[in-house]
This record gives structure tokens, C-alpha cells and sequence, in this order.
């Protein structure tokens, strides 16, 4: 089962260098199909530029100071960053603490025309799921998707998330991996009676003759759920269901994943409220029938 690993934390970080602690990140996020996946997930979110994961709702949940303190051990990232949001010289900014730089960052942001777009965009998510609390990451996600929103609602979205999550191969390094859920975990987290319901009857009937055909040519060769989503691909699921129809497949993943039900005392310190969670939900709800 590919269960997330914790943040990324070198040894001997002082007698190493720079190439060296990102030589040891690559290998991090190369060994974790989960973390691979998310960083998928993380892209493919700010591609879509939908309404309840806006930079300016991820920076106010995660600031510069929040974001600073995952990349404590990687003065070059946090160099990177700070010289590219407030122009400050290269090796001034390596030599700042985590706490100097955030402060840099949010003053330069507040009092110029670098929004949250672009502080957003310093972070490559790859780092992040190295650095950062996916758990944490992964239940505001959950809690923020408007799982009662009708469809058509970002079914590129969508498409690309259950791709992520099925992946044989990584789209981060190109090798393959271990998916994160089976074609069997999607099949049965969907259900078979909002199966037969949403997913349009010539697709039914094109599964139904592909395991007729199976069982003729090769009798024993069983008809998996695999078999069927190669006919019902993650496009043609993204466009059929309902998010609320989906909303057990997240669930198997978060459960695959290692993220618990449950948030940890860290994460209850970190969180958003539950009405405030509630609101942005209703929010993106809203914002989404306007937009249809």
C-alpha cells in the first residue's frame, strides 16, 4: 500500500551541500508514489484556477512563515523564493532566517503588485509535498471541494485527480509506480448502483461485450474492474458522476494514503475552523452555479 511518508528531514544537514539535500529530495519523492500523486493533484489544481482553492485562500492557510519553516533545512529553496518575491540579493537572502524571510515576503506582497498568484507560484509542488504536511494538505483539500455542486463542474479537474490516483507511471519522473488506488478501489468506492445510473448505457453495453469477448477468447482469463476502465476512462467518470458520487473514491485515497479520519493534535492547532470550512464549501458552491 503506498502510505505517505512523513516530511523530508536530513541528517547532518551543516556538511552537506546544496546538491546534496536536493539529490536527497529527489529520492524522497522518487520512493512515494503518494507524494508523486498529490504533487500531480497540487499541479493540476492550479491549472484549473477554481473557485474554493484560490492562492489567496491557500496563502492565508498557509502564509510565508507557515511555508518557510517546511523548507527550515533548505537555505537554497528559501533563497530561491525570498529573492524572487522581494527582490532581495541572492546571498543576503540565504543568510536571513525562515522568520526574516517570511516577514520579507508578506511585506513586500501587502505593499505591492505581487498578489497571492505569484506567491503561489514560487512554491513548486514538488517541494511542498516533500517539505509540507500532505495529511494536513490533503483533509483541507477534501474540505474544501463543493461536493454537492452539480456536474458539468470541472471534469478536467477531476479527470486529472482520478488520473493521478490511478497512474501507473509517475508524470513527475516518468517511471512507473505503484497507483495509489486499483481500478478496483474506484469501481467498488463508486458503487454499483450510481455505476449503473450515471455512467451512460453505450458504455455499459461496450464493458458488457469486451467481457463476453474475454470469456470466449481466453475463458480463463478473468474480466477485472482494470478491464473495465480502460472503456471507462477517468474522462469519461469525470464527465458521468457527480462530485458527491465521487466523494468515496477521495475517501479511499485519503485512506490509502495514510491520512488519517481523524486530524492529529498538530493539525487541530493548524486547521480552519469547521464553519469556516463550511463557509468556503458553500462559497465555492456558489460561485460555481453562478459561473454555470
Amino acid at each position: 500500500m503506498p502510505t505517505c511518508p512523513p516530511p523530508l528531514v536530513h541528517e547532518n544537514v551543516a556538511g552537506k551541500l546544496d546538491d546534496d539535500l536536493r539529490d536527497e529530495a529527489k529520492a524522497h519523492l522518487a520512493a512515494s508514489p503518494c507524494l508523486q500523486a498529490v504533487a500531480e493533484i497540487l499541479i493540476a489544481l492550479r491549472v484549473a484556477n477554481v473557485p474554493w482553492w484560490t492562492p489567496e485562500q491557500l496563502r492565508a492557510r498557509w502564509g510565508a512563515d507557515h511555508r518557510m519553516r517546511w523548507f527550515d533545512q533548505r537555505a537554497d529553496l528559501r533563497q530561491e523564493i525570498t529573492t524572487a518575491l522581494t527582490g532581495l540579493v541572492f546571498n543576503t537572502a540565504r543568510r536571513k532566517s525562515p522568520a526574516f524571510q517570511a516577514e520579507l515576503i508578506d511585506s513586500v506582497i501587502e505593499d505591492s503588485d505581487i498578489g497571492a498568484q505569484h506567491f503561489e507560484g514560487a512554491f513548486d509542488p514538488r517541494d511542498i509535498v516533500v517539505y509540507a504536511p500532505v495529511a494536513e494538505i490533503w483533509r483541507e483539500l477534501v474540505a474544501c471541494i463543493p461536493w454537492d455542486a452539480e456536474l458539468p463542474v470541472h471534469a478536467d479537474l477531476v479527470e486529472a485527480i482520478l488520473e493521478a490516483l490511478l497512474a501507473e507511471k509517475s508524470a513527475v519522473f516518468g517511471a512507473a509506480r505503484t497507483p495509489v488506488l486499483s481500478a478496483w478501489d474506484v469501481r467498488s468506492a463508486i458503487g454499483a448502483r450510481a455505476w449503473h445510473m450515471r455512467i451512460p448505457l453505450e458504455v455499459r453495453v461496450a464493458v458488457d461485450e469486451a467481457r463476453l469477448v474475454r470469456e470466449a477468447q481466453r475463458p480463463r482469463d478473468p474480466f477485472h474492474a482494470k478491464d473495465e476502465l480502460t472503456i471507462a476512462v477517468p474522462r469519461l467518470l469525470a464527465q458521468s458522476f457527480g462530485l458527491r458520487d465521487l466523494k468515496p473514491v477521495f475517501d479511499a485515497a485519503g485512506t490509502t494514503m495514510g491520512f488519517a479520519l481523524t486530524p492529529s493534535r498538530s493539525d487541530v492547532v493548524l486547521a480552519a475552523p469547521p464553519d469556516e470550512r463550511d463557509e468556503r464549501r458553500e462559497r465555492g458552491v456558489r460561485e460555481v452555479k453562478r459561473a454555470g
